[in-house]
């Protein structure tokens, strides 16, 4: 391998080294880094090739609110990430879409008709200590706030909400930028 860094160091190609131009294709910008990464590489004057490995988790993402309007709202926003989306009306369905798959992050109403929405997230939170918890509620009442903090919740959003707001905060998420164990937020 170090042999093949001297190589590269010495090839020059249009004012970067070769060795540069593999980094560049292998790591373009916004792409996760550490992934692995296959170099191909042929005699100067040939194209060089530089392929990323595919090993990116896809995220699994459920969406649970009674009112559909914001449901689809959320899925076609998210629906652009490499993201898996399951949705839910109801509190009742939550167990049987978390029993077929991992949820990485909910977005869960705090009202649904059958079900208390913080309670169902404790009871998420339990199942999986790393899941992220996002609280959608039109009420902010500060006993409401407490009870979702003190479960554990990532976020806490009172609708209507910014969708864009969101949308960084679940990447920001994604990224480990917030840990899961971080203050909840409110926005």
């Amino acid at each position: 391998m170090i042999r093949q860094s001297i190589l590269f160091a010495n090839v020059k190609t249009a004012g970067t080294t070769l060795h540069d131009r593999i980094l560049m294709a292998a790591n373009p910008p916004g792409a996760a880094t550490g992934s692995p990464v296959s170099i191909v590489v042929r005699s100067p004057g040939h194209k060089v090739q530089a392929k990323r490995k595919r090993y990116a988790m896809t995220k699994h993402i459920l969406i649970v609110d009674d009112n559909e309007d914001n449901r689809q709202l959320l899925f076609f926003a998210l629906k652009t990430g490499n993201y898996e989306l399951y949705q839910a009306e109801m509190g009742s369905e939550v167990a049987d879409v978390i029993a077929e798959k991992p949820i990485d992050l909910a977005l869960l109403d705090v009202e649904l008709p059958d079900a208390n929405g913080i309670e169902l997230a404790q009871r998420l939170r339990k199942q999986n200590p790393n899941i992220g918890l996002i609280m959608l509620s039109a009420n902010d009442d500060a006993e409401r706030l407490e009870r979702a903090r003190s479960i554990g919740a990532n976020a806490y959003v009172v609708k209507p909400f910014n969708l864009s707001q969101v949308l960084q905060f679940i990447k920001d998420f994604e990224a480990r930028v917030i840990p899961p164990d971080a203050d909840m937020q409110v926005f």
